[in-house]
């Protein structure tokens, strides 16, 4: 009886798991490693022992953070420089702090933002304005500079789809990982 009602909770969990991976505020990795160390819990930690927790918990943590590698990736994909991926990175742990829409804003700006002020190739540089009192904004936008533009909107585009192609690949990771649970409990 203990051994359905724990199958039956975790699945439950797994499958809660699988949504929050949707949800960037939920922790859904460690939503899935929580239900197999209740699982190892309420099953004496027959099946699923400390070394499997261990494992499962090292595939937690790694795909917990594929979301900000996988935008950063997407960045420099389409074209953002290497500190447009610093900024993308940057940008997704201080949104991590701001809430649900601090973890999907957060690299997007980071990315947008280090590429114009930052990037190889700057449209202007806050340098400019330190000690300037009479520059406040930049100038208007030159052809060559309207490029650079192009180029931020490029990378922050490449931080978007690539935040996207994490998703996919932490519900993937997520529907293998509680997989090799089930399968692991049944054999």
């Amino acid at each position: 009886h203990m051994t359905f009602l724990a199958i039956t909770l975790f699945v439950i969990l797994w499958i809660g798991s699988l949504i929050a991976t949707f949800v960037p505020v939920l922790p859904s990795s460690f939503i899935l490693w929580g239900a197999a160390l209740l699982y190892a819990f309420m099953t004496g930690f027959t099946e699923i022992n400390g070394w499997w927790l261990v494992g499962l918990g090292i595939v937690a943590i790694g795909s917990s953070l594929l979301d900000n590698v996988a935008g950063a990736w997407g960045t420099r994909r389409y074209g953002g420089s290497r500190t447009a991926v610093y900024g993308a990175l940057i940008g997704g742990v201080v949104g991590i702090f701001l809430g649900p829409v601090g973890i999907l804003a957060g690299p997007l700006l980071g990315a947008f933002i280090a590429e114009i002020f930052f990037g190889d190739h700057t449209i202007w540089h806050p340098k400019e304005v330190i000690g300037r009192p009479e520059v406040s904004a930049p100038t208007p936008l030159k052809p060559e500079e309207s490029k650079r533009l192009k180029r931020a909107i490029s990378s922050t585009k490449g931080t978007f789809v690539g935040m996207l192609l994490g998703i996919g690949a932490k519900l993937a990771i997520h529907f293998f990982m509680g997989l090799a649970v089930l399968v692991r409990v049944a054999f």
